[in-house]
């Protein structure tokens, strides 16, 4: 728990800190990436501490988590080392939709019971709302036409849409 506070407010003096921008965003992007990590190890830990269907609750929750933490990885290279344009959509885009798939699998009823056995009723049923997931990523339709029209005021790659929401927000309020 100390770690991830400790991570925490180092987080929090990065993005206060007069360092320049490109700093501050790769130092904020690693930091983050930490700190879900840190997130993934302890659900690791705590599944491997349980047993039957809490045990694979855990397990479920840290694979989304490394997910999540693998998309904040990608992220941090796409934005700070290759410079992707923010038009285009990043390969990161599709893990930041992705890592919900194993959250959403946690709400699915398990089959197999304490046998240990695999559950290929909720192994197909992964299968599929990962199918669901992909598809959504790939189609980037309606978007797409709102910027070839220059109907999109701004343009962002997913992981930065809920800043700029909370920050347009935020502005509209004072």
């Amino acid at each position: 728990m100390a770690f991830a506070a400790a991570l925490t407010a180092l987080l929090i003096l990065v993005i206060e800190s007069a360092l320049p921008t490109t700093a501050r965003i790769l130092y904020s992007d690693l930091l983050q990436a930490a700190i879900v990590l840190w997130a993934a190890y302890c659900a690791w830990c705590a599944a491997l501490r349980s047993s039957g269907t809490l045990r694979q609750l855990w397990m479920l929750f840290a694979f989304a988590l490394l997910i999540l933490a693998t998309a904040q990885g990608v992220e941090t290279y796409s934005q700070n080392y290759l410079r992707l344009s923010s038009i285009a959509p990043w390969p990161s885009d599709i893990l930041f939709l992705l890592w919900v798939t194993p959250c959403v699998m946690m709400l699915l009823p398990s089959s197999a019971g304490e046998s240990g056995g695999i559950d290929w009723r909720q192994t197909l049923a992964f299968a599929q709302v990962v199918v669901v997931a992909l598809a959504s990523c790939v189609v980037f339709g309606m978007p797409r036409e709102a910027i070839l029209r220059g109907a999109a005021e701004e343009i962002l790659p997913l992981a930065k849409i809920a800043g700029a929401i909370l920050k347009t927000s935020s502005t509209r309020k004072s």
